[in-house]
């Protein structure tokens, strides 16, 4: 095999881990539209590239759903994926970024003031992102911190 079909190989397998991950937690089936380079930066450390956008059936509001995967886990043997339907707030997919990292800021504070943030039945633990909101960014992350991101893990969960 070439290595550029190697490439589009490995392209196809991530595209279709994305399109399980929508399925498992939102129920929805989803087809493939794009992929859209979003860079979420925070004190000029890069905290996320790239969002896969989907068009999805089956879901009674929402027409479009972003998800993306990275490697989580010791020596990052594992996989974390996040999916999440376009309803307000997310409008887009730079929005969608926005969102995951706001529930992850939300999460990390939580645990640090010694509460274990509730987690629908059955899922697992997940990796905590932790970071400062600049002040002028500080409405928008209170909005859309009360989003709800759902995510699905392939491999083991981490502690």
């Amino acid at each position: 095999m070439k290595d550029g079909d190697r490439v589009l190989q490995k392209r196809m397998d991530y595209i279709a881990e994305l399109k399980i991950a929508i399925r498992n937690l939102h129920g929805c089936e989803s087809e493939y539209v794009e992929s859209v380079p979003v860079t979420e930066t925070f004190q000029g450390e890069t905290l996320w590239t790239g969002d896969e956008v989907f068009t999805i059936r089956g879901h009674p509001k929402a027409k479009r759903a972003y998800a993306w995967g990275h490697a989580t886990g010791k020596d990052d043997q594992a996989r974390r994926y996040v999916a999440l339907l376009e309803l307000p707030p997310v409008e887009s997919p730079e929005t969608a970024v926005k969102v995951a990292v706001a529930a992850e800021i939300k999460n990390a504070r939580e645990k640090t003031k010694g509460r274990t943030p509730k987690k629908p039945k059955g899922e697992a633990r997940d990796v905590v992102l932790q970071s400062r909101v600049q002040p002028s960014e500080k409405a928008l992350y209170a909005k859309v911190a009360m989003a709800q991101v759902k995510i699905y893990r392939l491999g083991y969960a981490t502690h």
